[in-house]
């Protein structure tokens, strides 16, 4: 995780939406724990947005638009 969020950044492009980078410390607080059980718990397939049921899908996230291809992270 923090080797792909500091290897996608552009500093020609800091804002930019794909080639953003967090700070380690700010990215470790934030997405270290893996809280979708917790989340999810209850309604399947429906998550309580302020009160109101809304429907999700899960997609698998293997690679993305900043994965290049056959990109392995070892």
């Amino acid at each position: 995780m923090l080797r792909k969020n500091r290897r996608q950044f552009n500093p020609d492009e800091p804002d930019g939406i794909l080639e953003h980078s967090l700070p380690d410390d700010k990215l470790e607080r934030l997405y270290k724990g893996i809280d979708w059980e917790q989340v999810s718990a209850g309604d399947p397939g429906t998550l309580a947005i302020q009160g109101i049921r809304t429907p999700y899908e899960v997609f698998p996230s293997i690679d993305d638009r900043t994965t290049r291809a056959n990109e392995r992270l070892g």
